[in-house]
């Protein structure tokens, strides 16, 4: 690297408790520190006692902030997620209740919430990730609430790896609506309220017949959607036969159905609002679980395609999750970087928040740290092969 490509930057201003992004040289080429190094006050004492009051690097500090990868998640649209969020759960909650009476909700209105969260991924996908598979559990006191949330993350998710995947904006629309809409046949059967079925439809094994269950009370809502009411009845059909209700296989499926597989398997490993799939009633971290996914995939239980675009939108290392890196410091997973799946932008609190990129920084992950109060827990690898999802 010669020195025109670097940039000159005054030692002094360096800011204690932020990593250096690039490799830090005197204008000779003597290294005096490399990319992901912590910047003290001593080692800024240090350098300018050696007489190197100046330094030089590859950031340009006038366009240092320049990068929107680099940035804190934009409060305003942090704010704005927070209402969708909540305009879902209430929709998905309404058109629930009507439907166990026997009305058929608006298809319009969840259509247009739909179209509001497409909207929000297409802005930033990384903050509304990062907004709608975490948050707080203060509006999860009420198992109907825990199932809105449930329903709009799994159609949050699916519309994400549908954006990733490149399919049609009609087909990222229903995957979205089905989404929302995918167990309302379980939530149904649980609370005893439906009123249009029959007491064989109702009560027989409803877990397993769930996905039939839905499909037909959403049947008469999704009549301008034919597609959404189908892709309801196969959620969990699996390429290789083993799903249910019907076992059927491979293209027989609706790719559509395939992406909400995986996104439905991902969330009951990871989230904190359903019952645990270890028996010691712990959740799995984030990381634990692509790595059940891709196991699976690889057996034929999922579409590996589907499951190669997740791990490009969430990394190897989930958006949310926090990491050990390799100078002890703790980040928390920002944004992936859909080629290099092990170096996600992390942010770093270590005196000063600082966000590093990790592709560009010698620093690399060490190991996932579990959330306590996810009631996280990590698997070995004779546990991947179990099946952790139902």
């Amino acid at each position: 690297m010669g020195s025109a490509e670097l940039f000159r930057v005054e030692v002094e201003q360096l800011e204690p408790g932020l990593p250096l992004r690039f490799d830090l040289q005197t204008k000779a080429g003597l290294s005096l520190a490399s990319a992901g190094t912590i910047v003290t006050a001593d080692l800024k004492e240090n350098w300018i006692k050696k007489g190197f009051s100046t330094a030089y690097t590859k950031d340009d500090p006038s366009t240092k902030n320049a990068d929107p990868t680099l940035q804190p998640y934009d409060p305003k649209l942090v704010k704005l997620l927070e209402y969708h969020l909540d305009r879902s759960v209430d929709t998905i909650l309404q058109t629930t209740d009507q439907l166990a009476q026997g009305i058929t909700p608006k298809y319009s209105e969840l259509r247009g919430m739909v179209d509001e969260i497409v909207t929000d991924i297409e802005s930033d996908m990384a903050v509304v990730l990062g907004s709608f598979l975490g948050g707080s559990t203060a509006d999860m006191t009420s198992a109907d609430r825990v199932f809105a949330r449930r329903s709009t993350q799994m159609s949050i998710l699916s519309m994400v790896v549908a954006v990733e995947l490149g399919l049609s904006a009609d087909d990222r629309q229903t995957v979205g609506v089905a989404g929302m809409l995918h167990d309302v046949g379980l939530y149904e059967c649980m609370v005893g309220q439906v009123k249009t079925l029959s007491d064989k439809q109702h009560f027989a094994d409803p877990y397993f017949n769930h996905p039939v269950i839905s499909s037909m009370l959403v049947e008469p809502m999704l009549r301008a959607s034919p597609k959404a009411c189908h892709v309801v009845s196969q959620v969990h059909e699996q390429p290789n036969g083993g799903g249910f209700p019907k076992g059927i296989q491979q293209n027989r499926i609706s790719p559509l159905a395939r992406v909400l597989s995986v996104a439905d398997a991902y969330l009951t490993m990871t989230s904190k609002w359903q019952p645990a799939p270890l028996p010691d009633g712990k959740n799995l971290h984030p990381s634990d679980a692509i790595a059940c996914l891709m196991f699976h995939a690889a057996k034929g239980r999922f579409d590996t395609d589907v499951v190669k675009a997740l791990v490009r939108v969430m990394s190897l290392y989930p958006i949310g999750c926090q990491v050990m890196l390799s100078n002890k410091s703790v980040g928390v997973v920002l944004r992936s970087t859909p080629d290099s799946p092990t170096k996600p932008i992390v942010r770093v609190d270590q005196g000063r928040s600082a966000i590093i990129d990790l592709t560009k920084s010698q620093l690399t992950i060490v190991q996932p740290i579990t959330d306590a109060e996810a009631a996280q827990n990590r698997i070995d690898k004779s546990q991947i092969g179990q099946i952790l999802w139902r």
